[in-house]
């Protein structure tokens, strides 16, 4: 990416016809290491999901532990915000 971001803001839509799905949450965090800046003070992703979105299996499902990092930065009782980071090339 010529200009990788330093911050994204997003809910990420996890309904198709009404029913769960997934697929557009795992796309964006398979190509967030793609999009984030990369260095010592990299970019961040805070990513808004009810809490019923299971972020971190999702993140496993499309492997993408190795290359992201994930933490619930704040959360409600209905609501998780996540801080998802890009992991440094020794660190994966």
């Amino acid at each position: 990416t010529p200009n990788p971001c330093e911050l994204i803001l997003t809910t990420p839509p996890v309904h198709y016809n009404a029913k769960p799905d997934f697929r557009v949450l795992g796309h964006m965090l398979t190509e967030l290491p793609n999009v984030l800046k990369k260095e010592k003070k990299g970019g961040a992703c805070f990513c808004v999901c009810q809490r019923y979105v299971p972020l971190e299996s999702v993140a496993q499902y499309y492997q993408t532990t190795k290359t992201i990092d994930l933490k619930i930065h704040a959360k409600n009782d209905r609501f998780c915000v996540w801080k998802i980071v890009c992991k440094a090339k020794s660190d994966s």
